[in-house]
Protein backbone atom coordinates (compact mmCIF):
# COMPACT_ATOMS: atom_id res chain seq x y z
CA UNK A 1 0.00 0.00 0.00
CA UNK A 2 1.22 3.26 -1.15
CA UNK A 3 1.46 5.33 2.09
CA UNK A 4 -0.49 9.08 1.36
CA UNK A 5 1.42 12.41 3.20
CA UNK A 6 -1.98 12.81 4.58
CA UNK A 7 -4.89 10.39 5.72
CA UNK A 8 -8.05 11.49 6.56
CA UNK A 9 -11.31 9.54 8.63
CA UNK A 10 -14.36 11.82 8.54
CA UNK A 11 -18.01 10.99 10.15
CA UNK A 12 -21.59 12.70 8.78
CA UNK A 13 -24.19 12.29 10.10
CA UNK A 14 -26.20 12.96 6.97
CA UNK A 15 -25.77 12.49 3.23
CA UNK A 16 -25.92 15.54 2.51
CA UNK A 17 -22.84 16.89 4.54
CA UNK A 18 -21.22 14.54 3.32
CA UNK A 19 -22.01 15.21 -0.56
CA UNK A 20 -21.09 19.01 0.10
CA UNK A 21 -17.57 18.07 1.62
CA UNK A 22 -16.50 15.72 -1.09
CA UNK A 23 -18.08 17.73 -4.00
CA UNK A 24 -16.05 21.07 -2.43
CA UNK A 25 -13.39 19.17 -2.23
CA UNK A 26 -13.05 17.83 -5.39
CA UNK A 27 -14.02 20.76 -6.76
CA UNK A 28 -10.52 22.75 -5.18
CA UNK A 29 -8.79 19.77 -6.47
CA UNK A 30 -9.92 19.76 -10.16
CA UNK A 31 -9.34 23.93 -10.73
CA UNK A 32 -5.88 23.35 -8.29
CA UNK A 33 -4.72 20.35 -11.44
CA UNK A 34 -5.96 22.23 -14.43
CA UNK A 35 -4.42 25.42 -13.24
CA UNK A 36 -1.10 23.44 -13.33
CA UNK A 37 -1.46 21.19 -15.97
CA UNK A 38 -4.29 22.38 -17.63
CA UNK A 39 -6.81 18.92 -17.28
CA UNK A 40 -8.16 17.06 -14.45
CA UNK A 41 -9.03 13.40 -14.37
CA UNK A 42 -11.39 11.83 -12.69
CA UNK A 43 -11.73 8.15 -11.86
CA UNK A 44 -15.72 7.36 -11.25
CA UNK A 45 -17.11 4.38 -8.44
CA UNK A 46 -20.18 2.38 -9.28
CA UNK A 47 -22.09 1.00 -6.92
CA UNK A 48 -24.73 2.65 -4.81
CA UNK A 49 -22.57 4.99 -2.25
CA UNK A 50 -21.39 7.89 -4.86
CA UNK A 51 -25.48 8.19 -6.36
CA UNK A 52 -25.76 11.54 -4.35
CA UNK A 53 -22.58 12.61 -5.36
CA UNK A 54 -23.35 12.34 -9.01
CA UNK A 55 -26.60 14.19 -8.64
CA UNK A 56 -24.41 16.79 -6.99
CA UNK A 57 -22.77 17.25 -10.10
CA UNK A 58 -26.09 17.39 -11.84
CA UNK A 59 -27.43 20.02 -9.59
CA UNK A 60 -28.07 23.19 -11.61
CA UNK A 61 -29.09 25.07 -8.33
CA UNK A 62 -26.15 24.69 -6.59
CA UNK A 63 -23.55 22.95 -8.69
CA UNK A 64 -19.73 22.39 -7.72
CA UNK A 65 -17.34 24.66 -9.66
CA UNK A 66 -15.39 21.80 -11.73
CA UNK A 67 -13.77 22.82 -14.72
CA UNK A 68 -15.74 19.90 -16.79
CA UNK A 69 -14.12 21.26 -20.23
CA UNK A 70 -10.66 20.43 -19.11
CA UNK A 71 -11.88 17.04 -17.33
CA UNK A 72 -11.56 13.72 -18.37
CA UNK A 73 -13.13 10.70 -16.77
CA UNK A 74 -12.31 7.23 -16.20
CA UNK A 75 -13.88 4.30 -14.27
CA UNK A 76 -12.11 2.22 -11.64
CA UNK A 77 -14.53 -0.89 -12.62
CA UNK A 78 -17.21 -2.04 -15.25
CA UNK A 79 -19.73 -4.59 -14.97
CA UNK A 80 -19.26 -6.65 -18.60
CA UNK A 81 -22.87 -5.55 -19.57
CA UNK A 82 -23.71 -3.44 -22.68
CA UNK A 83 -23.90 0.42 -21.91
CA UNK A 84 -27.47 0.57 -21.93
CA UNK A 85 -27.88 -2.26 -18.45
CA UNK A 86 -29.37 -0.66 -15.79
CA UNK A 87 -26.06 -2.51 -14.10
CA UNK A 88 -23.77 -0.74 -16.04
CA UNK A 89 -21.75 1.58 -14.00
CA UNK A 90 -21.27 3.66 -16.97
CA UNK A 91 -25.08 4.13 -17.47
CA UNK A 92 -25.52 4.97 -14.52
CA UNK A 93 -23.35 8.09 -14.25
CA UNK A 94 -23.90 8.86 -17.64
CA UNK A 95 -27.88 9.24 -17.37
CA UNK A 96 -27.46 11.02 -13.46
CA UNK A 97 -24.78 13.81 -14.23
CA UNK A 98 -22.62 12.90 -17.27
CA UNK A 99 -25.24 13.72 -20.05
CA UNK A 100 -25.85 17.10 -18.19
CA UNK A 101 -22.65 18.66 -17.78
CA UNK A 102 -20.20 19.93 -19.85
CA UNK A 103 -17.72 17.28 -20.26
CA UNK A 104 -16.57 16.30 -24.30
CA UNK A 105 -17.48 12.83 -25.53
CA UNK A 106 -13.66 12.35 -26.20
CA UNK A 107 -12.70 13.11 -22.71
CA UNK A 108 -15.25 10.22 -21.46
CA UNK A 109 -13.23 7.08 -21.20
CA UNK A 110 -15.70 4.14 -20.29
CA UNK A 111 -14.99 0.80 -19.88
CA UNK A 112 -16.08 -1.47 -22.42
CA UNK A 113 -18.48 -3.77 -20.66
CA UNK A 114 -19.95 -5.13 -23.47
CA UNK A 115 -16.99 -6.85 -25.16
CA UNK A 116 -17.22 -10.57 -25.27
CA UNK A 117 -13.58 -10.45 -24.51
CA UNK A 118 -12.46 -9.27 -21.21
CA UNK A 119 -8.66 -9.53 -21.31
CA UNK A 120 -8.80 -7.92 -24.53
CA UNK A 121 -11.32 -5.51 -23.24
CA UNK A 122 -9.02 -4.65 -20.07
CA UNK A 123 -5.85 -4.74 -22.01
CA UNK A 124 -7.45 -1.58 -24.40
CA UNK A 125 -8.17 0.32 -21.57
CA UNK A 126 -4.65 0.23 -20.63
CA UNK A 127 -4.00 1.47 -24.23
CA UNK A 128 -6.63 4.28 -23.09
CA UNK A 129 -5.51 5.22 -20.44
CA UNK A 130 -1.75 5.21 -21.68
CA UNK A 131 -2.80 7.56 -24.33
CA UNK A 132 -4.94 10.11 -22.21
CA UNK A 133 -1.49 10.36 -20.36
CA UNK A 134 1.44 10.27 -22.76
CA UNK A 135 2.57 7.50 -22.31
CA UNK A 136 3.97 4.54 -25.05
CA UNK A 137 1.57 1.84 -26.05
CA UNK A 138 2.92 -1.44 -24.62
CA UNK A 139 3.32 -4.31 -26.51
CA UNK A 140 -0.16 -5.72 -27.21
CA UNK A 141 0.57 -9.57 -26.12
CA UNK A 142 1.53 -8.76 -22.46
CA UNK A 143 2.55 -11.07 -19.96
CA UNK A 144 1.37 -11.12 -16.30
CA UNK A 145 3.86 -8.53 -15.12
CA UNK A 146 2.98 -5.34 -17.51
CA UNK A 147 4.07 -2.16 -17.29
CA UNK A 148 6.52 -1.02 -15.13
CA UNK A 149 5.13 2.67 -14.24
CA UNK A 150 2.04 3.18 -13.38
CA UNK A 151 0.40 6.71 -14.11
CA UNK A 152 -1.09 9.54 -11.80
CA UNK A 153 -5.01 10.10 -11.70
CA UNK A 154 -5.73 13.31 -9.38
CA UNK A 155 -8.82 11.83 -8.29
CA UNK A 156 -9.98 8.38 -7.27
CA UNK A 157 -13.53 7.82 -5.97
CA UNK A 158 -14.03 4.20 -4.21
CA UNK A 159 -16.54 2.96 -1.90
CA UNK A 160 -16.23 -0.66 -0.32
CA UNK A 161 -18.68 -3.46 0.04
CA UNK A 162 -19.23 -4.98 3.54
CA UNK A 163 -16.77 -8.12 2.15
CA UNK A 164 -14.32 -4.91 2.18
CA UNK A 165 -13.96 -4.88 -1.73
CA UNK A 166 -13.44 -2.43 -3.58
CA UNK A 167 -14.17 -1.61 -7.50
CA UNK A 168 -14.20 -4.97 -8.36
CA UNK A 169 -10.84 -6.08 -6.47
CA UNK A 170 -12.30 -8.78 -3.73
CA UNK A 171 -10.41 -10.66 -1.47
CA UNK A 172 -7.81 -12.55 -2.67
CA UNK A 173 -7.94 -10.74 -6.21
CA UNK A 174 -4.76 -11.09 -8.74
CA UNK A 175 -5.59 -7.23 -8.77
CA UNK A 176 -3.90 -6.40 -5.24
CA UNK A 177 -0.44 -7.03 -6.33
CA UNK A 178 0.27 -6.72 -10.08
CA UNK A 179 2.14 -4.72 -12.38
CA UNK A 180 -1.36 -4.47 -14.48
CA UNK A 181 -3.32 -1.43 -14.97
CA UNK A 182 -6.68 -3.32 -15.65
CA UNK A 183 -7.77 -6.77 -14.91
CA UNK A 184 -10.33 -8.94 -15.74
CA UNK A 185 -12.43 -10.48 -12.90
CA UNK A 186 -14.68 -13.71 -12.97
CA UNK A 187 -18.18 -13.92 -11.54
CA UNK A 188 -18.11 -12.80 -7.97
CA UNK A 189 -20.44 -14.10 -5.42
CA UNK A 190 -22.36 -10.86 -5.04
CA UNK A 191 -24.64 -9.60 -7.28
CA UNK A 192 -24.80 -8.39 -10.17
CA UNK A 193 -23.47 -12.01 -10.86
CA UNK A 194 -21.52 -11.02 -14.24
CA UNK A 195 -17.96 -11.10 -15.57
CA UNK A 196 -16.43 -7.67 -14.75
CA UNK A 197 -13.15 -5.61 -15.57
CA UNK A 198 -11.13 -3.70 -12.47
CA UNK A 199 -8.03 -1.04 -12.21
CA UNK A 200 -6.03 -2.86 -9.99
CA UNK A 201 -4.72 -1.75 -6.41
CA UNK A 202 -1.41 -0.38 -7.34
CA UNK A 203 -3.09 1.52 -10.27
CA UNK A 204 -5.62 3.07 -8.11
CA UNK A 205 -2.81 3.61 -5.01
CA UNK A 206 -0.96 5.59 -7.41
CA UNK A 207 -3.79 8.64 -7.59
CA UNK A 208 -3.08 11.73 -5.93
CA UNK A 209 -6.13 12.00 -3.81
CA UNK A 210 -8.26 9.08 -3.27
CA UNK A 211 -11.91 9.22 -1.72
CA UNK A 212 -13.66 6.33 -0.39
CA UNK A 213 -17.30 7.23 0.17
CA UNK A 214 -18.47 4.34 2.39
CA UNK A 215 -22.53 4.08 4.19
CA UNK A 216 -21.33 2.60 7.54
CA UNK A 217 -24.59 0.39 7.86
CA UNK A 218 -23.56 -3.32 7.45
CA UNK A 219 -19.84 -2.34 6.90
CA UNK A 220 -18.92 -2.13 10.81
CA UNK A 221 -17.00 -5.01 10.28
CA UNK A 222 -14.63 -4.24 7.53
CA UNK A 223 -14.60 -0.86 8.29
CA UNK A 224 -12.96 -1.89 12.09
CA UNK A 225 -10.26 -4.32 9.78
CA UNK A 226 -9.59 -1.28 7.21
CA UNK A 227 -8.79 1.48 9.80
CA UNK A 228 -6.49 -1.25 11.93
CA UNK A 229 -4.24 -1.59 9.05
CA UNK A 230 -3.86 1.98 8.77
CA UNK A 231 -2.49 1.99 12.33
CA UNK A 232 0.04 -0.94 11.43
CA UNK A 233 -1.84 -4.30 11.75
CA UNK A 234 -2.12 -6.12 8.38
CA UNK A 235 -5.32 -6.87 6.54
CA UNK A 236 -5.59 -8.45 3.40
CA UNK A 237 -9.37 -6.25 2.60
CA UNK A 238 -9.00 -4.65 -0.64
CA UNK A 239 -10.18 -1.64 0.70
CA UNK A 240 -7.87 -1.53 3.43
CA UNK A 241 -4.88 -1.98 0.86
CA UNK A 242 -5.47 0.95 -1.38
CA UNK A 243 -3.33 3.95 -0.46
CA UNK A 244 -2.38 7.57 -2.23
CA UNK A 245 0.37 9.81 -3.48
CA UNK A 246 -0.97 12.68 -1.17
CA UNK A 247 -3.90 12.23 0.11
CA UNK A 248 -6.44 9.55 1.43
CA UNK A 249 -10.21 10.01 2.41
CA UNK A 250 -12.94 7.79 4.16
CA UNK A 251 -15.75 9.91 4.21
CA UNK A 252 -18.31 7.68 6.48
CA UNK A 253 -21.79 7.64 6.96
CA UNK A 254 -22.93 7.01 10.33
Amino acid sequence: MRIPSSLQRLSFSSSEAMVDFASDLIARRAQEHVVANGIFRLVLSGGTSPLPLYRRFADTANPPDIPWEQTEIFWGDERMVDPESEHSNYGLAASIFLNKVRVAQRNIHRMHGESKHPELAAQNYEYTIAGSFGLPAFPAAWDQSGPLMFPRFDIVLLGMGPDGHTASIFPGSPALDTRRWVLPVSCPEIPPRVPRLTMTAPLLSSARTVIFLVGAKGKQAALERVHASSSGQRTWLPAGCIGAEKELFWLILR
